[in-house]
C-alpha cells in the first residue's frame, strides 16, 4: 500500500551531500566510520508524519505515495536545507561580542536573540553572521528505508509524543486517549497537543498532570 500524507512511519535514513559526504546517519557503525559519531546523538530508527514537517519537509513530500521499504530520494538545495537567503546575513558590531568577553572568529556558532548563526568574517569592527541553514544550497541524497507504518491510535500519539520530544505516556480509554505528563503544559499548550492527536487519530485526548511525590521526612 502506498504511503499516505499524515501517515506515522518508522524509518531509517542515510543522508549524503552530491559530492558522497556523509552529514546524517540514523547508522550508529556507519557514522563511526566515517567520523560522522556523535554521542549526544541517538541512533536508531526514527518517527515522522508525512506531510507535518516532522522531518524534512523535502524528503517527506518525497516519499508519499512510494512503498514500504528502501529508496533513494534525490533533494536539490531548494527542497533539501534551502537556497542561501542574503537577508539571513547580517553584519554585527564586534563590540556586541567583546563584552561579553567573546572573540568572534570566522565559523564561530553564537546565538543572538535565539537565533544560531555563524561567524562568517570579522573586519573594521564589524562581524558578519550567516543565519542561513548550514547545508544551505547543497543537492543532497537520502537512502531510506520505511520499516513500517504505525497504525493503531494508541500506538500513533505516543509516535506522536515521542516525536515532539515530550516525555508522557499515552493509554486507550473508551473513545479517548489519555495522555499522561508530569509536565505542565499550559492552556495553548495543551490544546495544541489535543488538535495534533485529535487529527492523527481521531480521537479526543485528556491531559493528567500528574504531581511529583514528595519525598516522605523521617525524623528521629
Amino acid at each position: 500500500m502506498a504511503l499516505q500524507k499524515n501517515d506515522v512511519i518508522e524509518f531509517s535514513y542515510t543522508g549524503r551531500f552530491k559530492t558522497g559526504e556523509l552529514f546524517d546517519t540514523t547508522d550508529e557503525e556507519l557514522a563511526k566510520k566515517e567520523n560522522l559519531w556523535n554521542s549526544e546523538m541517538k541512533y536508531g530508527t526514527k518517527m515522522c508524519i508525512l506531510g507535518k514537517e516532522t522531518f524534512l519537509k523535502g524528503l517527506e513530500e518525497s516519499l508519499i505515495g512510494k512503498e514500504l521499504g528502501a529508496h533513494k530520494i534525490e533533494l536539490e538545495a531548494k527542497k533539501a536545507f534551502g537556497v542561501p537567503d542574503a537577508k539571513l546575513r547580517q553584519l554585527v558590531p564586534t563590540g556586541q561580542f567583546t563584552k561579553q568577553n567573546i572573540r568572534p572568529r570566522p565559523g564561530l556558532q553564537v546565538n543572538i536573540d535565539g537565533a544560531i548563526g555563524v561567524v562568517r568574517t570579522v573586519s573594521g569592527g564589524r562581524t558578519l553572521i550567516d543565519f542561513n541553514h548550514p547545508f544551505a544550497g547543497k543537492d543532497v541524497v537520502y537512502d531510506v528505508e520505511v520499516k513500517k507504518v504505525i497504525t493503531g491510535a494508541k500506538e500513533k500519539a505516543e509516535a506522536f509524543l515521542s516525536i515532539i520530544g515530550m516525555e508522557a505516556t499515552a493509554q486507550l480509554e473508551g473513545d479517548s486517549i489519555v495522555i499522561k505528563t508530569k509536565k505542565n503544559l499550559g492552556k495553548e499548550g495543551e490544546e495544541f497537543i489535543k488538535n495534533e492527536i485529535k487529527e492523527l487519530t481521531g480521537k479526543s485526548a485528556n491531559i493528567n498532570v500528574e504531581k511529583e511525590e514528595k519525598e516522605k521526612q523521617v525524623t528521629a
